[in-house]
């Protein structure tokens, strides 16, 4: 969880971050529309939290099982 945090964080400063959020096209920039790409990075990290909740999950059941 904290490795998913820290990398979310870090990714934004980095360039390629930025231009994954410059807008394509002209509509995209006059209403300030996400790309494709930002959305998909955006997925990638929410699957991350779930699967590390998910593990963090077993592993505290694992520990409290006889």
């Amino acid at each position: 969880d904290e490795a998913v945090r820290s990398f979310k964080k870090e990714s934004k400063e980095i360039t390629e971050y930025q231009v994954l959020c410059a807008s394509q096209g002209i509509t995209s920039h006059l209403f300030g529309l996400k790309t494709s790409s930002l959305k998909a990075l955006e997925q990638i990290i929410a699957d991350a939290y779930k699967l590390a909740k998910e593990r963090q999950a077993f592993v505290v059941k694992d520990q409290l099982q006889p």
